[in-house]
């Protein structure tokens, strides 16, 4: 994602506390930490005015790992949803290991799908509504996609194509 913190949803976000059952009392204490905040920053030895964001997390500020994980947990449960009706295939390790689709870290993921036309389209279609509900951009210039040495190559193509994703 491109600087992601910075792009968090805030309707987005307490509308998904919402959604999995946060007590008001804690969304309230939330929403009075995130968007309380005010800058001004120093040109030429100048204080500017002060202004007051829309949007966004502080990074470095220890709840907004946490509230960021959190938005990230619902790109999670969308493709956990997708993956148990079968609209995308994840991976696994052994023959009759579990399926694997995606493991997040911070603001970066892995993911792990079989590349039919089904997978990606129901793959692409998920983290298109994520970005777009979540305010998130992807950044196509650090994303990579690893094949199995096996792939054919007009599935490599294709993958790629439908992915936005250079090799």
């Amino acid at each position: 994602m491109s600087k992601a913190f910075d792009r968090v949803s805030w309707d987005f976000l307490f509308n998904l506390f919402e959604k999995i059952s946060f007590p008001p009392h804690w969304i309230q204490l939330i929403k009075e930490c995130v968007t309380t905040v005010q800058y001004s920053v120093i040109v030429n030895e100048q204080t500017s005015d002060t202004f007051f964001p829309k949007y966004g997390l502080r990074q470095g500020d220890p709840l907004s790992s946490i509230l960021f994980a959190l938005c990230t947990e619902a790109l999670s449960s969308s493709l956990l949803l997708l993956q148990e009706t079968k609209d995308i295939k994840g991976v696994s390790i052994a023959k009759n290991g579990p399926q694997i689709s995606h493991l997040p870290f911070a603001d970066d993921s892995y993911f792990f799908i079989h590349l039919d036309n089904k997978s990606i389209h129901a793959f692409s279609s998920a983290i298109s509504t994520f970005c777009k509900d979540c305010c998130q951009i992807i950044n196509y210039h650090k994303s990579i996609i690893t094949f199995s040495p096996n792939t054919p190559s007009h599935i490599k193509i294709y993958s790629l194509s439908s992915l936005g994703i250079s090799s």
